[in-house]
């Protein structure tokens, strides 16, 4: 399995941090390593969450 660490976002609660999976039909899955909630379980749904935090901004 490769780990690739790709920027964080830092939001109130700490910062998230995407890591892609490469799982062994090496099409590649997002998993959130997260200091702190929320827990993303898709790569769509932190691109909603990284929008709403520029937003917010």
């Amino acid at each position: 399995m490769v780990i690739e660490d790709v920027e964080g976002l830092e939001t109130p609660e700490g910062i998230i941090k995407p890591l892609l999976f490469k799982n062994l039909s090496d099409e590649p899955a997002r998993l959130l390593c997260v200091s702190a909630p929320p827990v993303v379980k898709s790569a769509e749904e932190y691109k909603q969450l990284l929008r709403k935090f520029q937003k917010e901004r």
